[in-house]
C-alpha cells in the first residue's frame, strides 16, 4: 500500500511557507518505510529565518 500526503502552513503577512510531502509504503505487515521533505521558504517571518533548514529524510518502521 502506497499513501502520499503533503500539508502546509502559509505565511501571508511575511510571504512564507512551511510544506512538509512524504510517501509512505507497507513492505508487509510489519515493516513500512517512509520518504519525504520538509521545505521552509521565505524572506522574512517565522518560517523565512528557516529558509536554510530544509530537508529531506527516510524513515523504516518494524512493528512486533
Amino acid at each position: 500500500t502506497l499513501t502520499l500526503s503533503t500539508f502546509a502552513y502559509i505565511d501571508l503577512s511575511s510571504i512564507g511557507y512551511f510544506n512538509r510531502t512524504s510517501a509512505e509504503y507497507s513492505l508487509s505487515d510489519q515493516i513500512r518505510i517512509s520518504a519525504g521533505v520538509d521545505l521552509f521558504e521565505g524572506d522574512g517571518g517565522m518560517f523565512g529565518m528557516y529558509s536554510n533548514n530544509s530537508e529531506c529524510w527516510i524513515k523504516m518502521k518494524y512493528n512486533f
